[in-house]
């Protein structure tokens, strides 16, 4: 607006690019919009390309419709494994911003469910953005079924999903009980120091 009045013609921002610029915003909220309500009938390769790209898209897009709109969206479309892991990201950078309460409401939940998932992909997912949801899980969450449905990932046959555990539930650690850490946690470490993944024995027992 200020450049817009700017004394200085030479130096005015233009009013068609200005224009162009909200309809080209107002363009990519439809489509983005239209393509999350249509992804039934979208291929995996369509579903891959528009989560891939839409990180970028959001932080582009006003906060308004990405929190009221898209983020509710995204978190249906997980819930009914409509959108594949590709779509965890966005959904976290959606809800950046967004009470707390809300986020609680809508947003945990979701990633409750989906640690529940046997794709890999999506646990792996969850956890390698962990500090982006840990802190609005509820205390009376954290126990259960947060870190039961995490710790899930110590047995897992994949090393990575074991790996990632490890790291993972590190951050959460502070918050889980007593009981959890010494009936459940120090098991898992202590069968994470004989792994047959040298990385996952050496994080082991720096930990």
């Amino acid at each position: 607006y200020q450049r817009l009045l700017g004394s200085q013609p030479a130096r005015r921002y233009n009013p068609k690019k200005l224009i162009e610029n909200a309809a080209w915003s107002a363009n990519k909220l439809i489509e983005t919009i239209t393509f999350i309500s249509t992804l039934a009938l979208k291929d995996s390769i369509e579903k891959e390309r528009f989560f891939g790209h839409l990180p970028r898209v959001l932080e582009t897009l006003a906060k308004p419709p990405v929190e009221k709109k898209i983020m509710p969206m995204l978190c249906d479309a997980l819930n009914f494994n409509q959108a594949p892991h590709h779509a965890i990201l966005p959904m976290l950078i959606a809800a950046a911003e967004v009470p707390k309460e809300k986020y609680q409401k809508i947003v945990i939940p979701t990633i409750l469910k989906l640690y529940e998932s046997p794709d890999k992909m999506i646990r792996l997912d969850l956890l390698e953005h962990l500090t982006r949801y840990a802190e609005y899980v509820a205390d009376g969450q954290v126990d259960d079924p947060l870190y039961e449905r995490m710790s899930t990932g110590f047995t897992n046959p994949d090393s990575n999903v074991r790996e990632m555990t490890l790291k993972g539930v590190l951050q959460i650690v502070p918050r889980l009980s007593e009981r959890v850490l010494g009936a459940s946690l120090l098991k898992h470490l202590s069968k994470l120091q004989i792994d047959e993944d040298p990385a996952i024995r050496a994080n082991t027992t720096i930990c």
